[in-house]
């Protein structure tokens, strides 16, 4: 890179700065994030910084907040897209982020934030409490990134016979077969495929034997094999006591979810709820029953979904994925991110993005499949090679935007 690139001064400077301020956002600890939140919303923690210009540090923390939040919208999409889904829709993705960044962010803290490198840059720590299911849905319905095929959820009655229920009017099954239809339907409007046995897909597959082993536990190799080519997941429900005394009602309801994907699965969440509805002299017990059955349904958008999402949507490990780094170039203009992105061309899972400069300072976008630590070194290495005289400075686990600094006249 030409002379200019060197940043008069800045050998001095990066040895200063980095001595008085440390490694900028690297230094700074892990957020503290949110406990879990309603069903289907999970924390996520970003760090990002940006530039300051004209000492507006107020609009730096506005723009470095407003990327923690897109990070955090990324890193909640990452989760459950394949590595060819993410990189193959990584851009529009992103444009889509930022065109509606507050759209799936149910709850979000400032934890830190501050001036760092003497002010050139403006950094944030912040947590997001953010809606799995909005973004799945997001993915699967409006952008047609996720693929949901072959995960649907097959819900089975463990308890076919049929009871009279204490004279209410209702059997055992009759109970079963309503909150059956509506977690299907519950599942649905979660961004989850949820089907019952009766479904065309399924319709035929298998023998009423073939099921009970389901229920039991003791499906066979050939079994399982017909099921994994429509269904992942395995959800079994069963209405084990109802009791209806004094006009106070009570249902015990059990549900166990099994992976029948892959050769190591098996029960991964089980849970049993209770339902309490309690009437006047003239309550019907029909009303009663159906309000304790929506209040197990709303139970069930707790723990029970939530786990659900996570087992169903594990888009894998980040090692194949091109994460969106940005990189603040100290003391430089738009000419030296123009000039370094020449120079990083070619390295080997990176791609390059847009360049720009502000206040003296600028920075550039870029696309790496691999860690912090590793982008580092794969950095460090190619600058070293080149001879482009700068350096990047150390990374944290999970930071995307990093820090370049000269490395020093040559």
């Amino acid at each position: 890179m030409k002379q200019r690139l060197l940043w008069i001064g800045l050998l001095t400077w990066a040895l200063a700065s980095c001595a008085s301020h440390g490694p900028g956002l690297a230094g700074w600890g892990q957020a503290e994030g949110f406990a879990q939140g309603k069903a289907g919303q999970k924390s996520f923690e970003t760090k990002a910084q940006a530039l300051v210009q004209d000492d507006a540090t107020s609009d730096a923390q506005t723009e470095a907040l407003n990327r923690a939040r897109l990070l955090a919208l990324d890193q909640a999409a990452r989760q459950v897209l394949t590595d060819a889904e993410y990189n193959n829709n990584a851009e529009a993705l992103w444009r889509r982020w930022e065109k509606r960044n507050n759209e799936f962010v149910a709850v979000e803290k400032l934890e830190k934030s501050g001036p760092l490198f003497e002010g050139k840059t403006y950094g944030v720590s912040a947590s997001f409490l953010l809606d799995r299911v909005g973004i799945l849905r997001l993915l699967q319905r409006e952008l047609k990134i996720k693929n949901s095929q072959g995960q649907a959820i097959v819900i089975l009655i463990e308890t076919p016979q049929t009871q009279d229920l204490q004279g209410l009017g209702f059997s055992s099954q009759d109970l079963e077969t309503g909150l059956a239809g509506g977690l299907e339907t519950r599942l649905n409007q979660a961004g989850l495929t949820a089907i019952n046995p009766q479904n065309p897909l399924l319709a035929g597959k298998l023998t009423p034997e073939a099921w009970a082993k389901i229920i039991q536990g003791q499906a066979n190799p050939e079994t399982l094999q017909a099921l994994q080519g429509i269904a992942q997941v395995v959800v079994k429900l069963n209405v084990e006591q109802v009791t209806f005394a004094n006009s106070r009602l009570s249902i015990n309801l059990a549900l166990t979810a099994i992976n029948i994907s892959q050769a190591q699965g098996g029960a991964f969440v089980q849970t049993r709820l209770l339902a309490e509805r309690t009437g006047g002299g003239t309550a019907q017990p029909a009303a009663m029953v159906a309000a304790a059955m929506n209040d197990l349904l709303g139970d069930l958008e707790g723990q029970f979904l939530t786990a659900l999402l996570e087992e169903m949507n594990q888009g894998g490990s980040e090692g194949a994925k091109k994460l969106p780094y940005r990189l603040s170039l100290l003391d430089a203009d738009q000419d030296d991110a123009e000039e370094l992105a020449a120079g990083l061309s070619g390295l080997e899972g990176l791609k390059v993005g847009q360049a720009g400069a502000q206040g003296g300072s600028a920075w550039l976008e870029v696309r790496f499949a691999g860690s912090s630590e590793q982008f580092r070194a794969a950095f460090n290495q190619r600058a070293k090679e080149k001879e482009l005289g700068v350096i990047l400075l150390p990374a944290s686990p999970g930071l995307l935007d990093l820090t370049v600094v000269a490395k020093g006249l040559l």
